[in-house]
């Protein structure tokens, strides 16, 4: 199980994913990319990606505003994860149109081209329904490594359970397809703005 909370650790306070399994806590995440008012009370994550090793495959989480660091997702690319869940709260706040008319959100679009661009299943929980001010955008679902929805979105207003059959193993074969693979043809001289350097 993969959830988000709030961790205290000495005098700060961040913003965390959790990996749960039989034998208790697997690995911990903290939210890099603070979004508005979680500055406010969140220190962002000092420890970066970590990639946790499972009997299933390889699993990384990212919280809501991380999905939209498209080098954050390709990081995890690159250390070869084949699950990343994001526990994450999608709301309509600045968003005059928070779904389209299939019943989805801006933030699906985004996970599903994460799925398909590095070739990984990705899994959002959203929470969903009213919330003080603030309305949640439900939407959860899991996306296959082919881009598409393998369950969901979930409904915007009501509590879902989603199940989906991930086959993690094959992940690897669909990174190296014939003509087509996602880190060998990289070309990261050509990608040094995206770390602040120049050409």
């Amino acid at each position: 199980m993969v959830a988000g909370l709030p961790e205290r650790a000495g005098d700060r306070l961040y913003n965390t994913a959790v990996l749960v399994g039989p034998e208790g806590v697997r690995g911990v995440y903290r939210k890099a990319h603070l979004y508005g008012q979680e500055r406010e009370v969140f220190d962002r994550g000092d420890e970066g990606f970590g990639v946790w090793d499972l009997p299933v495959g390889r699993v990384a989480a990212l919280l809501c505003y991380d999905l939209r660091f498209a080098e954050a997702v390709r990081i995890l690319l690159l250390r070869g994860v084949h699950l990343l869940c994001v526990p994450t709260t999608w709301t309509d706040q600045g968003k005059p149109q928070p779904w389209d008319d299939r019943g989805w959100c801006g933030a699906n679009y985004l996970a599903a081209g994460h799925a398909y661009g590095n070739r990984m299943w990705v899994a959002c929980a959203d929470r969903a329904g009213q919330d003080g001010r603030v309305r949640t955008l439900g939407c959860s679902a899991v996306f296959a490594p082919t881009g598409y929805a393998a369950v969901g979105p979930a409904p915007p207003d009501a509590e879902a359970i989603l199940v989906a059959d991930c086959d993690l193993r094959a992940v690897e074969e669909m990174r190296q397809a014939a003509g087509a693979d996602l880190v060998a043809d990289r070309r990261p001289e050509l990608y040094g703005e995206l770390v602040g350097q120049r050409r």
